[in-house]
């Protein structure tokens, strides 16, 4: 059987050739502050508002009706999750800015729990605050870190709840924390990501099967596995 090539978390355009080959996973900002990728209307996506958009003066009003297309996005059919969305604590000089994170993370939340689908996060320094959160509601659906780079008290914190590590240029950068972390990821709940990096989806199979000492063609079929298992909640 041939696997394809599941890209959770892909910001650029895959060619339509190397759909052939490659599944990609398009995360879309509601914002479009950040540039949002034209999709076709078959493609697989998730869709939130990214943390960084907390960084610029929207009003509550604005991000409401921002929030309402959204909503109307979200209940495609091929919109698989929620998200990005998260907390990011890089700085904190914005006491305002926090508290919308803040906000609007449990607004997502809220959202995925009356949709019935999973959530991805962008988390900088803040996994244990958004552990908080996931507590706070009493959340069940899975939860999909993307670009993880923990170490191995983050993952185990994180593993109480149905939570996927999507891995990706991190894997390349000789001081990350998830190169020597990653063996601590249980198989079934790693996935691969491309965001909108320089290496390719292909590039970091590649590199997390040497990392984890996995032939590739095993890895693809566990990562098609765990895909498949994540949408089953």
């Amino acid at each position: 059987m041939e696997y394809k090539y599941i890209d959770f978390h892909c910001h650029k355009k895959i060619p339509t050739p190397d759909k052939e080959n490659i599944l990609p996973i398009y995360s879309l900002d509601a914002c479009s502050r950040y540039g949002m990728v034209e999709i076709d209307k078959d493609d697989y996506f998730t869709i939130g508002i990214h943390p960084w958009n907390f960084t610029h003066d929207l009003s509550n009003e604005m991000l409401e009706i921002i929030f309402e297309g959204l909503r109307a996005n979200a209940e495609n059919k091929n919109c698989l999750f929620i998200g990005e969305t998260g907390l990011d604590f890089k700085s904190k000089k914005n006491t305002s800015q926090v508290e919308k994170q803040y906000l609007w993370l449990v607004r997502h939340l809220e959202l995925s729990k009356e949709l019935n689908k999973g959530v991805v996060f962008h988390a900088v320094k803040a996994h244990n605050e958004i552990l908080k959160c996931l507590k706070q509601v009493h959340f069940k659906n899975s939860v999909f870190f993307h670009n993880f780079n923990g170490n191995r008290f983050e993952i185990n914190q994180l593993l109480k709840f149905n939570s996927y590590f999507s891995l990706g240029q991190n894997l390349f950068q000789k001081n990350s924390k998830i190169v020597d972390n990653i063996k601590y990821i249980p198989l079934e709940k790693i996935l691969l990501e491309s965001d909108d990096g320089y290496y390719s989806i292909l590039e970091i199979y590649q590199r997390a099967s040497a990392l984890l000492n996995l032939q590739e063609l095993k890895l693809k079929k566990q990562i098609n596995d765990n895909f498949k298992n994540c949408q089953l909640f």
